[in-house]
Formats: C-alpha cells, structure tokens, sequence
C-alpha cells in the first residue's frame, strides 16, 4: 500500500471538508474541491508571493451556493472578511490593518460593473500583485493605498473581463451537498478550526515556484502560485492527474464567451483564439498515431478531449466539437478533406465524412 504524503493527507481532509457542504460540478473526482483547498491554503501565504490568483465563484442561476461556498472557504481562509458591500476606503483600511494577511469574500459582485465603483473596481484590478496600489480621498486630499490581499468574488453571470482575467473561476450549478452547513455550523466551525491548526503548522518553507507548463500567458501566472504550493504537498500520480485534469479544465472554460459583461477588448478575444488554435494543432499532431493514414475528425476530437493536459473537455464552455477544432486548426490553414464512404454494396448514395489526413497534417 503506498503511502500518502503528510502533504496530501492535510489537502484531502479540506477537500473532504469543502464537499461536505459545497456541491461542485464534477463530484470530488471533478477536482474542483481540491482547487478550492488549495486556493485556502495559498491565503495562508501570499504576503510571500508576489501575485494572489483571485477566485470567482460564479453559477447562471441563483440558489446555486456561491454564498454558501464562500461560507465554508472562508473558515478555512486567513482572516477571512465576508462584505456584501464594497467600499473602497473600508477595504484599503483592512488591507493596511492587516499587513496584507487578509482574505476578502465579496458576495454579489455584480455590483463591481456599476459606473459608480471605479475605485472599487482600480483596487481589485491592481491587487492581485505586490506593489499595487490606489489613491483615494480621503478628506479633502489624495491617501495612496496598498491594495495586495486575497480576495474571491460570487455573482450570478461573468465578472468584468479585467477581473475574470485575473482569477480561478468555478462555475456552480444547483445541487444538493452532502451535509447542511446551517445545521452543522458549529461542529463544522470546530472542524475547520482543528484543520486550519494543521495549515499552519505545516509551510515551515516557502513552496518553491513551479509554473505549470502547459498553461501560457495570464492563466500561467495566476496559476503558479497555486502548483507550486501543489508541489510542496506531495500529492501522488492520482491526485496530481485530478488535479491537472481540472487545471485545464477550469482554464479552459473561461474561454467561453462573458455571460453577462462583454469583453474589454476585440483584440484579447483575437489573442485567445491564436493561443487555443496553435494548441489545437499541436494536441491534433499528437493524437493521430504514427501509423494512421488520417483520422475522423469526430475521432479526432474525443481524443484530444482524453488528453489529460489538453483543455479540450470544456473548451468554449461547451467542449471541443468537430465545427470548433475545424475553426481552430483552419487559421493555421489545416482543413479537413472530404471523403466519400459508400454504404453497402451497389447503394446508391454514398455517406459524406470529414477526416483530417496526415499529409494535410504535414506528417507523412
């Protein structure tokens, strides 16, 4: 029987916890709790990075469990500060309180979108790197403000694009969790007093910082900080798969168009269809077998969506879908040929496909 990292049993026992009350898509073998207690645990530390990847809890419905979500993280969060309303000065004053040790749960984001909010808006936007800061008035002059400390946001619908870009975003769906959290309150308090015991004793270091190589870009850095603390628990081959899996998964699906706010600019949407399509050819280069003349591009697509590093399961919110991978690999000038297949002897209409061959591909 292997054994299981000291690590890995702390980040189960949160996972656990986190299940117990919150209902994920996906289940536990989703992973989406696992990103969730390691979100926590990374609050016990970003005053030591120099980024904090934001965490957005979101769903399309209301009664899905964003508060209640935010609820169960924030026992387990250092110096959690639950607000339903933001008010610059109020946050920057907590920050400065604390020393940056803080973690800000902001319940109906929403709110963030109004014109009204633009210092409320400038302190979330610079926040989530060392050395940000906003200047507010505060009497008669100018008071600049650090703005550096954790924060997750719950809204119904896409937070503003400059946000979401810089966040884990988990999209919930209403379901029923294992346990009521409002009936086990306080035993469920005592529990997470017990586990955040353990968080604290156990970074006598500071992770080392391991970039998951296969993100790029923005997801990269807000990711780092997260698989590097990954790394330092030790997880197993399992856990590391599970973890991956919903990494890419998460990441994935932000490239799905905003839900309610539109995006800040067409050339970050451009910027994003090059990155997925240069990964769509690389992952197609990489499922179609040495020895295979070509592949149906319906083949094609569930194997680049077996592909455990690959995004492809929830690509455009959606998944990766024959139309999708088409428009993808066709900026790069791959198409799919035609082939004609004739059904049965002597039939008279024969059966259009489209299939990717290798000398399209340029690997014959």
């Amino acid at each position: 029987m292997a054994t299981v990292s000291k690590g890995q049993a702390m980040v189960e026992r949160l996972e656990a916890f986190i299940l117990r009350y919150v209902a994920v898509p996906g289940g536990r073998e989703g992973g989406v709790g696992l990103v969730l207690a390691i979100w926590c645990l990374h609050t016990w530390l970003s005053e030591r990075y120099t980024t904090t990847p934001y965490l957005v809890i979101t769903a399309a419905t209301k009664q899905a469990g964003k508060t209640l979500c935010m609820e169960v993280l924030g026992l387990l969060c250092r110096n959690p500060r639950q607000l339903a309303t933001v008010r610059a000065l109020a946050v920057v004053r907590m920050i400065e309180a604390f020393e940056g040790r803080v973690t800000f749960f902001f319940d109906e984001a929403e709110k963030l979108a109004s014109s009204k909010a633009g210092d409320e808006r400038s302190i979330m936007t610079s926040g989530y790197r060392v050395g940000g800061k906003q200047a507010i008035t505060v009497g008669k002059s100018f008071t600049e403000f650090k703005t550096y400390a954790s924060k997750c946001f719950a809204l119904i619908g896409d937070l503003m694009d400059v946000l979401r870009d810089r966040s884990v975003v988990v999209i919930l769906q209403r379901a029923v969790p294992v346990a009521d959290f409002n009936v086990e309150r306080a035993e469920a308090e005592g529990a997470a007093g017990e586990l955040v015991k353990d968080v604290v004793g156990f970074f006598k270091e500071l992770p080392a910082l391991r970039s998951p190589e296969f993100l790029s870009g923005r997801d990269r850095e807000i990711w780092t900080v997260l698989w590097s603390i990954a790394g330092a628990l030790e997880l197993d081959a399992a856990t590391t798969k599970r973890l991956t899996r919903c990494v890419v998964d998460l990441t994935a699906a932000k490239s799905a168009p905003a839900k309610r706010f539109n995006r800040s600019a067409e050339s970050e949407a451009d910027a994003m269809t090059r990155t997925y399509s240069e990964r769509a050819l690389a992952d197609l280069r990489k499922v179609v077998g040495a020895g295979e003349p070509g592949v149906w591009t319906s083949v094609a697509v569930e194997r680049m969506k077996g592909l455990d590093d690959g995004p492809w399961r929830t690509f455009g919110g959606v998944g990766l879908s024959e139309t999708s991978l088409a428009g993808l690999v066709g900026v790069h000038g791959v198409r799919p040929e035609r082939i004609r297949m004739v059904v049965g002897k002597g039939a008279r209409a024969a059966e259009q496909k489209r299939g990717y061959s290798r000398k399209v591909l340029g690997l014959a």
